[in-house]
């Protein structure tokens, strides 16, 4: 839901500043989607073509781009050291994606804006994250992250979050804005999801 709202907060610029992907699209990389696929999904709404693209997010395997520093940042509370190489492969798999997207038809004329090692950027750490030693709060640290709009920094990453608080937090959040109005589209999007996780 927050990738939803985080969307719909760039639809009115012209040239938006960062993307929120959705977990589908990481799923929809590994299970081997084309790449005509991916564009006709997800470019009308979560990868709207633009010449000023600064960072992407995306919920699945907690991975960070940002095209300022030009590298990959792998953001896990629970570093498991037998999953590290496995959500990296896949984080790899995502950074190719989005560089076969933003260099689609679907995406011009803004391709030429596309970096042409996006694919090979470096994966890196973020630094400061605490390994809570299980993987349960990590939906939290997730949901602080998805914050584009706010002074996130990945080279700098401290403190401990309350899990509750920010679940309430984000809970009221959600309800008290205009994207509650889309509740509709949430639960159509919801069941389609369901529909699909169930295959």
């Amino acid at each position: 839901m927050l990738a939803v709202q985080n969307a719909c907060s760039i639809q009115h610029l012209r040239n938006p500043f960062f993307w929120c992907l959705p977990p589908s699209f990481a799923d929809d990389v590994f299970h081997g989607k084309t790449v005509e696929y991916l564009a006709d999904t997800y470019v009308p709404f979560w990868i709207k073509p633009t010449r000023f693209i600064n960072m992407v997010n995306s919920e699945t395997r907690r991975p960070w781009l940002d095209f300022g520093d030009r590298a990959a940042y792998h953001l896990d509370s629970y570093p498991e050291q037998l999953m590290v190489a496995e959500r990296e492969t896949v984080m790899r798999d995502v950074l190719k994606a989005v560089h076969d997207v933003m260099t689609s038809k679907k995406y011009e004329p803004f391709r030429v804006y596309t970096p042409s090692n996006l694919a090979d950027w470096p994966l890196r750490r973020g630094q400061g994250i605490p390994n809570c030693k299980k993987s349960d709060n990590s939906e939290a640290w997730v949901i602080s992250w998805l914050e584009p709009e706010g002074h996130f920094n990945p080279h700098e990453i401290s403190g401990v979050l309350d899990d509750s608080t920010l679940r309430g937090k984000t809970t009221v959040s959600l309800a008290g804005s205009p994207f509650n109005s889309m509740g509709g589209l949430v639960r159509t999007w919801a069941m389609h999801w369901l529909k699909d996780s169930r295959k």
